[in-house]
Protein backbone atom coordinates (compact mmCIF):
# COMPACT_ATOMS: atom_id res chain seq x y z
CA UNK A 1 0.00 0.00 0.00
CA UNK A 2 1.21 3.60 -0.86
CA UNK A 3 0.44 6.78 1.03
CA UNK A 4 0.64 10.11 -0.30
CA UNK A 5 0.58 12.46 2.04
CA UNK A 6 0.61 16.65 1.39
CA UNK A 7 0.17 19.52 3.63
CA UNK A 8 -0.18 23.71 3.12
CA UNK A 9 -0.35 26.53 4.82
CA UNK A 10 -2.16 29.11 2.90
CA UNK A 11 -2.44 32.44 1.96
CA UNK A 12 1.00 32.93 3.58
CA UNK A 13 3.60 30.96 5.88
CA UNK A 14 3.72 31.11 8.64
CA UNK A 15 0.30 32.65 10.06
CA UNK A 16 -2.00 30.88 6.87
CA UNK A 17 -4.62 28.18 7.30
CA UNK A 18 -2.39 24.98 7.62
CA UNK A 19 -4.46 22.52 6.01
CA UNK A 20 -3.67 18.61 5.24
CA UNK A 21 -4.86 15.66 3.20
CA UNK A 22 -3.45 11.62 2.29
CA UNK A 23 -5.08 9.44 -0.14
CA UNK A 24 -4.23 5.66 0.40
CA UNK A 25 -3.50 3.60 -2.97
CA UNK A 26 -3.53 -0.52 -3.18
CA UNK A 27 -2.68 -1.39 -6.96
CA UNK A 28 -3.48 1.71 -8.42
CA UNK A 29 -6.99 2.05 -7.02
CA UNK A 30 -7.95 4.67 -3.73
CA UNK A 31 -9.12 2.63 -1.31
CA UNK A 32 -9.56 5.60 1.46
CA UNK A 33 -8.68 9.16 2.19
CA UNK A 34 -8.75 12.17 4.97
CA UNK A 35 -8.25 15.83 4.81
CA UNK A 36 -8.57 18.89 7.49
CA UNK A 37 -7.80 22.07 8.71
CA UNK A 38 -5.79 22.42 12.23
CA UNK A 39 -6.23 26.07 12.32
CA UNK A 40 -5.11 29.60 11.24
CA UNK A 41 -3.12 32.15 12.74
CA UNK A 42 1.07 33.52 13.64
CA UNK A 43 1.12 29.42 15.11
CA UNK A 44 0.17 27.28 11.68
CA UNK A 45 3.13 26.61 9.21
CA UNK A 46 3.31 24.31 5.95
CA UNK A 47 5.37 22.02 8.22
CA UNK A 48 2.83 21.17 10.87
CA UNK A 49 0.50 20.39 8.19
CA UNK A 50 2.78 18.10 6.27
CA UNK A 51 3.38 16.26 9.43
CA UNK A 52 -0.22 15.94 10.51
CA UNK A 53 -1.05 14.49 7.31
CA UNK A 54 1.39 11.81 7.53
CA UNK A 55 0.04 11.26 11.22
CA UNK A 56 -3.04 10.94 10.59
CA UNK A 57 -2.77 8.71 7.55
CA UNK A 58 -0.43 6.64 9.91
CA UNK A 59 -3.16 6.17 12.15
CA UNK A 60 -5.86 5.60 9.78
CA UNK A 61 -3.28 2.71 8.30
CA UNK A 62 -2.84 1.36 11.67
CA UNK A 63 -6.51 1.03 13.04
CA UNK A 64 -6.89 -0.99 9.72
CA UNK A 65 -4.34 -3.41 10.39
CA UNK A 66 -1.98 -2.49 7.15
CA UNK A 67 1.33 -3.26 7.36
CA UNK A 68 4.08 -2.68 5.06
CA UNK A 69 2.92 1.39 4.13
CA UNK A 70 4.69 3.23 1.93
CA UNK A 71 4.77 7.08 2.74
CA UNK A 72 4.98 9.33 0.01
CA UNK A 73 5.36 12.91 0.73
CA UNK A 74 6.59 16.28 -0.92
CA UNK A 75 8.04 17.58 2.36
CA UNK A 76 12.06 17.44 2.82
CA UNK A 77 11.55 17.94 6.44
CA UNK A 78 9.01 15.30 6.81
CA UNK A 79 11.38 12.78 5.02
CA UNK A 80 14.61 13.68 6.84
CA UNK A 81 13.54 13.85 10.12
CA UNK A 82 11.63 10.35 9.46
CA UNK A 83 14.45 8.42 8.20
CA UNK A 84 17.09 9.42 10.58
Amino acid sequence: MIIYADGCCEPSNPGGYACWGWVAAEGGQEIASGSGCIGHGPSMTNNLAEYRAVIEALRWAYKQGVQGVAVKTDSQLVVKQVNT
